[in-house]
């Protein structure tokens, strides 16, 4: 929570009333943020940025499993028998009756 400037301005107003009585935490760490230059914007680019980089990461596992599809995928268009493809991406054996 950012201070407004009518907080700041009676914040103001109470220290040039009463120079003698030190400011409350509170007053004094709003005095601090309404000092720094530009804070939304750059309270803004902080949050971005951290979201930005949990966006990153998750991007990583999403590439990660698009090529494991597009490999596997590969691979499969790449085989000549398309059944002993499958089988041995998946770990089993097919046996055809001759019947069939």
């Amino acid at each position: 929570m950012l201070p407004t400037p009518e907080e700041k301005h009676k914040i103001q107003e109470a220290t040039i009333c009463n120079p003698y009585l030190p400011l409350g935490s509170a007053e004094q760490f709003f005095m601090m943020l309404s000092s720094i230059s530009e804070l939304p914007a750059r309270l803004k680019l902080w949050i971005f940025k951290l979201d930005y980089e949990n966006m990153e990461k998750n991007i990583g596992v999403f590439s990660r499993l698009c090529r494991a599809y597009i490999c596997s995928g590969n691979y499969l268009s790449a085989s000549d028998d398309w059944i002993s493809a499958v089988s041995s991406v998946v770990g089993f054996t097919t046996t055809l009756s001759p019947g069939h």
